[in-house]
C-alpha cells in the first residue's frame, strides 16, 4: 500500500513538472501549437491546463469524489454496538436483527473498519467447583523451592518411514535428519524392498506401490528409480 501510494505521488509530481514546463513554454513566447508539438500532447490539453493556470493557479489533478457511502452514521452506530454485544454473531444476523437495507458484504466492511471479526465460541467443558479445588490443590502441592524447574515438556519424537500392505504392518524405520528424496529414494532401495523380498508374499511379480503427494515423493529425481531395482512400482 504504501508503495502504490509513494508511485501515485511520482506519477502526479510527474505531471504538474510537464504542466508547469507548459506554462513557462507559453511564457517564452511559444504558441499553444508549438507546445503541444514540442511536450508531445494535444493542442487541447495545452490549452486546458494552460486555462487552468490563468483561472486558479493551480496546475495539481482536482480530487475525485469517491463513491457515497451506503451506511449512515446512525446505522454505523447501531452496527458498532450490536458487535459489541454480540460479538459471536454474524453479518446475515446483524442485518436481520437491525433490520437494515444493506448487503451482508457492506456490514462485513463497516465490521471490518471497525475492528470487529467473526468469532467462533470454543465448546469447552464448564468447569466446576471440584474443578478450582482440585486446581488450586495441584497448584499448592509442593513448594516453590522444591520445584526443579525445566523448560522442556521432557518427551521425545522421532521420525520414521514405514510401509503396510493387505497382511500387515511392513518395516519401519528411523529417518535421520532431514527427510529429503534423496533419503526417501535410499529408504525404498534399501529397507522397503528387501523387507518386501522377505515376505513370501502370494502377489504377481508386478506390485502396486502407492504413495501420496508429498513433495519428496515426487521430486523429479526421484520419478521412476524404483523400477530399477527389479520393483515394478506405480
Amino acid at each position: 500500500m504504501a508503495a502504490r501510494r509513494a508511485q501515485a505521488a511520482q506519477r502526479q509530481g510527474d505531471k504538474v513538472a510537464l504542466r508547469g514546463r507548459i506554462v513557462g513554454m507559453r511564457e517564452s513566447g511559444l504558441s499553444t501549437c508549438d507546445i503541444a508539438e514540442e511536450v508531445g500532447v494535444h493542442r487541447t490539453t495545452v490549452y486546458r491546463w494552460l486555462k487552468r493556470w490563468d483561472e486558479e493557479g493551480n496546475l495539481r489533478d482536482h480530487s475525485k469524489p469517491g463513491r457515497a457511502r451506503k451506511t449512515t452514521a446512525e446505522e454505523d452506530r447501531r452496527i458498532r454496538e450490536y458487535f459489541e454485544t454480540h460479538p459471536f454473531s454474524n453479518a446475515i444476523a446483524a442485518r436481520e436483527h437491525l433490520q437494515l437495507d444493506l448487503s451482508a458484504e457492506t456490514i462485513r466492511k463497516r465490521m471490518k473498519e471497525m475492528g470487529f471479526r467473526h468469532r467462533t465460541p470454543a465448546i469447552k467443558s464448564k468447569l466446576t467447583e471440584r474443578h478450582r479445588e482440585l486446581r488450586l490443590q495441584f497448584a499448592q502441592r509442593y513448594d516453590e523451592e522444591n520445584v526443579y524447574q525445566v523448560a522442556r515438556s521432557g518427551r521425545v519424537t522421532c521420525n520414521v518411514w514405514g510401509w503396510i500392505f493387505l497382511h500387515g504392518v511392513g518395516e519401519v524405520t528411523e529417518i535421520e535428519g532431514r527427510f529429503t528424496s534423496d533419503t526417501y529414494l535410499e529408504i525404498l532401495e534399501e529397507v522397503m524392498l528387501p523387507s518386501v523380498r522377505s515376505y513370501a508374499l502370494p502377489f504377481p511379480e508386478t506390485i502396486l506401490f502407492m504413495q501420496d503427494n508429498c513433495p519428496v515423493h515426487t521430486a523429479r529425481g526421484y520419478k521412476g528409480k524404483p523400477c530399477r531395482a527389479d520393483f515394478n512400482g506405480h
